[in-house]
């Protein structure tokens, strides 16, 4: 019985990969093309559903995690079909095939920008409304098919071997070179978790879906402890040792920003944080 993984180059899948392969789970990845030395199989995603359903029977795929999303701040008119096809469709597709095919769960991975101000459902972009609406259409799926379906609600996750544009790249860059980086105010308040403790909920996840317990809808992990933007640059300089020269209110803050992230959902049952801020920057610095 295997895994079907989607997103599994990027920077959770990854990890969570080998992991699982770590603790001989069989995976098999969805690709939209192949890739140089992947030694793992691999399904060549088409957009054809009918495919799909061949391909999950002839792997036996038992349970799907679905990571792989199209992400992008602020949308142009050219974001608007890649939005939909990657964030809609292809989640959608991925569920139609599970109930042709035996398939017996599905993860699919959230995010706390839909809940803007911490409200029940407020997209702060179309491409946190896009995953909402992937939500929805799965919702219909766990009601009217033997599909165990839940949603992980994630927060800003880090760690080595981050090739994302995001806040510790950024703050390396500037240190090194020693120009100034222009910043928000800095008052927003951040909510970090190292992908080791992402992984660790996934991990937790499959066990419940391959086990008989019943599984609540949405689940959240997030860290214990959210600072603002200018603690954090404080807390990486201090254990860096580099001096990082910001420009605080350089930049306005985000249309929309989220100034205090809350998990909207309980966390994953028996899920703890084992990593520390202070103890996964000393992972990538």
């Amino acid at each position: 019985m295997a895994i079907l993984i989607t997103g599994g180059h990027g920077f959770i899948g990854t990890n969570l990969v080998q992991k699982l392969i770590n603790d001989n789970h069989e995976i098999v990845l969805l690709l939209r093309e192949p890739y140089q030395n992947c030694n793992l199989p691999y399904i060549l995603y088409n957009g054809d559903i009918d495919f799909l359903i061949k391909s999950f029977l002839k792997y036996n795929i038992n349970g799907i995690i679905h990571l792989a999303s199209y992400f992008v701040v602020n949308h142009s008119i050219a974001d608007i079909d890649k939005i939909i096809n990657a964030n809609i469709m292809l989640g959608t597709r991925l569920a139609e095939a599970a109930i042709h095919s035996n398939c017996k769960w599905f993860i699919n991975t959230s995010t706390f920008w839909q809940y803007f101000n911490n409200n029940s459902y407020s997209p702060v972009s179309l491409y946190a409304a896009s995953k909402q609406a992937l939500e929805d259409i799965l919702k219909f799926y766990r009601d009217c098919y033997a599909l165990k379906i839940t949603s992980l609600e994630l927060f800003d996750t880090y760690g080595p071997g981050d090739k994302r544009i995001k806040l510790f790249a950024l703050l390396k860059k500037h240190s090194e070179n020693r120009e100034t980086l222009q910043m928000s105010p800095g008052e927003q308040k951040i909510n970090l978790l190292h992908v080791n403790d992402v992984v660790n909920a996934y991990q937790i996840l499959i066990n419940m879906m391959e086990s008989p317990c019943k599984i609540s809808s949405n689940y959240s992990v997030f860290s214990n402890q959210s600072l603002s933007l200018k603690d954090i640059v404080t807390i990486y300089s201090m254990i860096s040792g580099k001096i990082i020269n910001v420009e605080w209110g350089g930049k306005s803050y985000r249309p929309r920003e989220i100034m205090d992230p809350r998990p909207l959902h309980g966390l994953v049952p028996s899920w703890v944080q084992e990593v520390s801020l202070e103890q996964g920057i000393q992972t990538i610095i």
